[in-house]
């Protein structure tokens, strides 16, 4: 703990309290210290920490900070821990030191006339002061509705966007795909390239896996997980000669004694499909 804090004889507070959970104004009993007395300074006499800022044991403990508008103790948003330096408590809240309950309450006026966010907790500080709450609480549906408009709005136009990319990606794939199944039909050269299988357009999800080995899938041919692994990193392309396909392969790679069957079921699958569309 900050060995600067003046925690000797500190008179702990209990007061009543307004703050938010669950998206509800809270007014409770907190027992507080004064920071004046905390940092040795007359001019925080208005602000308040909970008294848990005496047991923080790291930077991961944090305490309440509050201020006094007489109506009631507000809190301001902020929070401070055991090691927090006293020179920086003091600059980070000298703004507020001189902040009255008339600036709060002119302050949540303005920005509810000016369509802005007002919290149920200030709403709440102007109905302990007496003032008139309806036009706050109209004014915070009102900012709520049309935000949730606005996301909907939002959320609409990146679905539109995320269809739009899948779309494109799929396009993209599909080029890829019908060239190499023409090739094959007409007995020509596929290299094994790699190709992106897209999932997720938000985090630009893919898959990853070489081209014939999309194909078998594509053709529901049934190939063994230690084959398909040997075709995605060994097999370099597949070519037609003596009548027949063939297929070389990366020479870091020993062959594989049963990938030649698999080739044979995919080309005919293949020419039987593209057969049957030209029909």
């Amino acid at each position: 703990m900050n060995k600067n804090f003046n925690f000797d004889n500190l008179n702990l507070l209990t007061k009543k309290c307004l703050y938010i959970s669950d998206n509800k104004a809270i007014l409770r009993n907190k027992k507080l210290y004064c920071i004046s007395d905390l940092i040795n300074n007359e001019s925080y006499k208005n602000l308040y920490v909970t008294e848990d800022i005496k047991e923080a044991k790291d930077h991961n403990d944090y305490s309440e900070i509050y201020i006094d508008l007489g109506v009631i103790m507000f809190y301001i948003g902020y929070t401070m821990d055991g090691y927090t330096d006293v020179q920086k408590v003091a600059y980070r809240l000298e703004h507020i030191i001189k902040t009255t309950l008339d600036d709060f309450k002119s302050n949540i006026i303005e920005r509810a006339n000016s369509n802005q966010f007002i919290n149920v907790a200030e709403i709440k500080l102007m109905e302990l002061s007496g003032e008139d709450i309806s036009p706050l609480v109209t004014a915070r549906e009102s900012f709520l509705q049309a935000r949730e408009e606005r996301y909907a709005q939002e959320l609409i136009e990146k679905e539109l966007k995320d269809q739009q990319f899948l779309l494109e990606k799929k396009s993209e794939l599909d080029i890829i795909i019908i060239a190499a199944e023409n090739a094959i039909c007409n007995n020509q050269e596929v290299k094994n390239v790699d190709v992106r299988v897209y999932t997720e357009a938000y985090t630009y999800g893919y898959t990853e896996t070489s081209l014939i080995l999309y194909l078998m899938k594509k053709y529901e041919i049934k190939v063994p997980l230690k084959t398909q692994g040997w075709i995605n990193k060994a097999l370099a392309q597949i070519s037609y000669d003596d009548n027949k396909y063939n297929y070389s392969y990366y020479t870091s790679s020993a062959n594989s004694t049963v990938f030649r069957d698999y080739l044979q079921q995919l080309v005919l699958a293949i020419k039987l499909v593209h057969r049957v569309t030209a029909a």
